[in-house]
């Protein structure tokens, strides 16, 4: 049977490497467990990022976006009718 895991090594600045100390200490966890942690994180957040970046390109090309002033007429209009609907 196969490892699931793989050993890695790496370099941390000092400052860096004394809050992932001190941070495991205080939660009483490993450092690799806090660095698997923080990874796994990392990971997620960017996936994430590239679904948002996608959408907002989608999005961008719907509604003919081309600059941030556009988005920002698009926006006042929005507020606009939003506006108008809550007062009638």
């Amino acid at each position: 049977m196969s490892r699931q895991t793989k050993i890695i090594n790496m370099s941390l600045p000092l400052p860096l490497w004394r809050e992932v100390d001190k941070l495991a200490k205080k939660e009483e966890i490993s450092r690799s467990e806090i660095l698997k942690d923080s990874l796994s994180q990392y990971i997620k957040a960017k996936k994430r990022w590239q679904i948002i970046r996608k959408w907002g390109e989608e999005a961008s090309i719907k509604f003919k976006i081309e600059t941030e002033k556009d988005l920002e007429n698009i926006i006042h209009e929005f507020r606009k009718e939003k506006k108008q609907r809550t007062s009638e």
